[in-house]
């Protein structure tokens, strides 16, 4: 396998393991990403989806030690392109998320928006979303 390939599905499991980790934070103890308090589930729903949790975890990390058995790291920090690769994922994700925040995109899933949210969101998201694809642009490179 090619290492770009590797590191391509290294990022994939890690990332889908913090999400799987954010789902049981929600789920168990009611913590939202936020950090605004919700109630966690009754008993029953957390233990089952727990459970579906737990099984996803064991598949990812089976595949992980599938896919890059060398894995294990010996203590040294990765390379610098490790962390260009991180970043390059991790602002990916971050421009995904801000691009709900598209007036337009907004307007069309959950009907219209007020003509001054509009407004105010218009500009500013388009900014945003043209800082991130710098970013993005510093680390793909």
């Amino acid at each position: 396998m090619l290492n770009h390939h590797k590191s391509h599905l290294l990022a994939v499991f890690a990332t889908a393991l913090q999400h799987i980790e954010e789902i049981r934070q929600v789920a168990a103890l009611g913590k939202s990403p936020s950090g605004l308090p919700l109630t966690p589930l009754p008993q029953e729903q957390r233990r089952e989806l727990l459970a579906v949790l737990d099984r996803l975890s064991s598949q990812l990390q089976d595949l992980v030690r599938t896919v890059a058995p060398d894995q294990e790291q010996d203590g040294r920090p990765a390379p610098l392109s490790a962390t260009h690769m991180w970043l390059s994922i991790l602002l990916r994700g971050l421009q995904e998320s801000l691009a709900d925040l598209d007036p337009v995109r907004i307007s069309s899933r959950y009907g219209a928006l007020d003509s001054d949210t509009f407004a105010a969101l218009g500009p500013a998201v388009t900014q945003i979303l043209e800082d991130v694809a710098r970013a993005i642009s510093t680390f793909s490179q």
